[in-house]
C-alpha cells in the first residue's frame, strides 16, 4: 500500500513538473513585462535545470526524468529572451548572465555528449540540481518583501510548486528515497507556501490602498 500510494504521488509530481514554470512564462507575456520577478531565481533555477538534465542523462535515470529537466530548461530559455526583450536597454548583469549560462550550458552538453566521464561529476551536477531546487525560491520571497509586491510572480506556478513538492515528499518517504529527498521536498514546500501566502497578502493590501 505505502508503494502504491508513493508511486501514484511520483506519477501526479511527472505531470505537474511537465507543466510547472509553463505559467510563469505565459504571466511574463501577458504582461508584457518581467518587472517583479526576480532574475537571481532565474539564474538558479537555469542552473538547477542544467544540472538536472546532466545528472538525468549521466546517471541514465528514467524518460520521465530527462523529459522533464529539457521541457523545464525550455521554458526558462523563453523567460531569459523575454527578461531581455522586456528590458528598455540590455544590462550589464542580463549579458553576464547570458554569458555564464552559455557555458554552463555548453559544460553540461559536453559531460553528457563524452562516453566514461568519472561518476563523480554526474553525482555532483545531481547535488546542485537539488540544492537549487530548495532554495530557489528565497530570492523571489526577498524580492516580495522588499518591493511589498508579488506581481511578478504567477500564482498558478506557485500552486504547482506546492503540489510537485508535496508530491516529492510523499513519494521520498513512501518510496524510501535518500535523506536528501526526504527532507529537501518538505523545505520547498514549506517555501512554496509561504511564497503563496505573500501573493495573498500582498494582493489584500493592494485591494484594501484601491
Amino acid at each position: 500500500m505505502q508503494q502504491l500510494i508513493g508511486n501514484i504521488a511520483l506519477n501526479i509530481s511527472f505531470l505537474v513538473y511537465l507543466v510547472l514554470y509553463l505559467p510563469q512564462v505565459i504571466h511574463n507575456l501577458r504582461r508584457r513585462s518581467t518587472e517583479g520577478l526576480s532574475f537571481l531565481m532565474h539564474i538558479i533555477l537555469v542552473i538547477g535545470y542544467t544540472a538536472d538534465m546532466m545528472y538525468g542523462f549521466g546517471r541514465h535515470m528514467q524518460w520521465q526524468y530527462r523529459v522533464v529537466s529539457i521541457v523545464g530548461l525550455i521554458c526558462l530559455t523563453v523567460q531569459h529572451i523575454q527578461i531581455g526583450a522586456y528590458q528598455k536597454k540590455l544590462t550589464a548583469n542580463y549579458v553576464l548572465a547570458t554569458l555564464l549560462i552559455v557555458g554552463w550550458l555548453g559544460y553540461a552538453l559536453y559531460a553528457m555528449l563524452t562516453p566514461n566521464l568519472p561518476a563523480r561529476i554526474y553525482i555532483d551536477a545531481g547535488l546542485v540540481a537539488w540544492g537549487t531546487g530548495v532554495v530557489y525560491t528565497l530570492p523571489q520571497i526577498w524580492k516580495n518583501y522588499r518591493f511589498a509586491s508579488s506581481m511578478g510572480v504567477s500564482i498558478l506556478f506557485i500552486y504547482f510548486d506546492i503540489i510537485s513538492s508535496s508530491c516529492d515528499t510523499i513519494s521520498a518517504w513512501c518510496l524510501n528515497w535518500d535523506y536528501p529527498s526526504k527532507f529537501g521536498s518538505p523545505i520547498e514546500c514549506v517555501l512554496g507556501l509561504f511564497l503563496l501566502i505573500q501573493v495573498y497578502f500582498y494582493y489584500q493590501k493592494r485591494v484594501k490602498l484601491a
